[in-house]
C-alpha cells in the first residue's frame, strides 16, 4: 500500500496524540493518587495545596511526591517540598 504525505502526516499526528493522552492519563492519575494517599494517612489537602499538584507536569516530580505522601508525617512536610 502507498501512503500519500497526507495519509503519513495524519498517522504520525494520530501517533501523538495517543502518546500525549497517554501521557496526560498517567499525569492526572499520579495527582488523583497523591491526593488520595494524603487524605487517607493526613488529612484531605488544602485546595491550594491540591491545584499545585493538579497543575505539575513532570512524571518524576510527580512520583517522588507520591513517595513523600506514602511516608511524611504532617502536611506541613508534604507542602514545604512543593516550594
Amino acid at each position: 500500500m502507498i501512503l500519500t504525505v497526507f495519509d503519513e502526516t495524519f498517522l504520525e499526528g494520530k501517533a501523538e496524540g495517543i502518546v500525549e493522552g497517554k501521557t496526560e492519563g498517567m499525569i492526572e492519575g499520579k495527582a488523583d493518587g497523591i491526593i488520595r494517599v494524603l487524605t487517607y494517612r493526613i488529612k484531605e489537602p488544602p485546595k491550594s495545596i491540591q491545584n499545585k499538584i493538579n497543575s505539575m507536569t513532570s512524571i518524576q516530580k510527580l512520583d517522588e511526591l507520591l513517595v513523600l505522601a506514602s511516608t511524611c508525617v504532617s502536611m506541613n512536610e508534604f507542602s514545604s517540598a512543593l516550594k
